[in-house]
């Protein structure tokens, strides 16, 4: 179906578009990129990851990080523990970037919940896990291009 009213396409500003990864393995005592930002910037309106494949059961302090290009890592939420975690867990950060990785939202369904949302330059999102742990997580973004020419781009990590 062709989409009209939209002069820069789907990647217009105000225009949410949505990426979704293939199951990716946990960053192993250290750092994943999930996602890759390039173009201009974009407001993150959500990110938020489906357990795949069950997580080892031990102790892994786990968060979200974004790295602007040529910059330090932030931390998108402060770490939680991903201990254990078994298929249909969602981890999203919410609400601010002192809150911790939520890992108690079983069976699917997130509570009535704020995500943490942030502007960003090109650069990347990235998994941080504190141990080596097997399982997997499918993750998910909703973001919003915010130039007017539509030069931004989301793309997720293919292993």
């Amino acid at each position: 179906m062709a989409l009209t009213n939209f002069p820069n396409g789907i990647a217009a500003p105000g225009v949410a578009n949505a990426v979704i990864s293939v199951p990716l393995n946990l960053a192993q005592t250290g750092t994943k990129t999930i996602f890759t930002v390039s173009g201009q910037p974009i407001l993150v309106r959500a990110i938020f990851g489906i357990v795949t494949t069950a997580v080892q059961a031990q102790a892994n302090a786990t968060k979200l990080q974004v790295v602007c290009t040529g910059l330090s890592a932030v931390d998108i939420c402060a770490t939680g523990d991903i201990n254990g975690l078994t298929v249909g867990n969602l981890l999203m950060p919410i609400t601010s970037f002192a809150t911790a990785l939520p890992v108690n939202l079983a069976n699917g369904v997130g509570v009535a919940i704020t995500p943490t949302s942030f502007v960003m330059n090109a650069g990347v999102i990235r998994l941080n896990c504190a141990a080596s742990n097997t399982g997997q997580v499918q993750w998910y973004i909703s973001y919003t291009g915010l130039d007017a020419t539509g030069a931004s781009t989301v793309v997720a990590a293919s292993s």
